[in-house]
């Protein structure tokens, strides 16, 4: 299991989550061996939650200097009293086109978005 925090430097809007980007603000990215997915939460320089973004994967393999995964395009997204949203899920329809996954992995992937989503709070 692994935990990477960044510093956010920039402004804008993150991503997915349509939600103010600040210089100060900090974001925490959670992976584990074999999951399907990493969770990266979002916090205000005063420790305010922005949001959530769970990015949906192939099991994520672990190393002491790089993490591997394929990006399979739906991702989840939570915002504070909100509920979650899946997003990204024409990504996933083009892969499928383009021939880069397969039907299978879509519908897991959709499967993991739901799960995701079902389990928060």
């Amino acid at each position: 299991r692994a935990r990477i925090m960044r510093r956010i430097t920039g402004f804008g809007v993150y991503d997915g989550l349509g939600v103010e980007k600040s210089p100060g603000d900090y974001a925490i990215t959670e992976v584990s061996r074999f999951q399907p997915w990493m969770k990266t939460s979002y916090y205000s320089v005063s420790g305010e939650l922005k949001g959530r973004y769970y990015n949906v994967s192939t099991p994520i393999s672990l190393y002491s200097d790089h993490v591997h995964y394929f990006d399979l395009e739906v991702d989840v997204v939570v915002k504070p009293n909100s509920e979650p949203e899946i997003i990204d899920a024409e990504p996933l329809e083009k892969a499928i086109r383009e021939n880069r996954i397969s039907e299978e992995l879509r519908e897991k992937a959709l499967r993991i978005a739901e799960e995701i989503a079902a389990k928060q709070p």
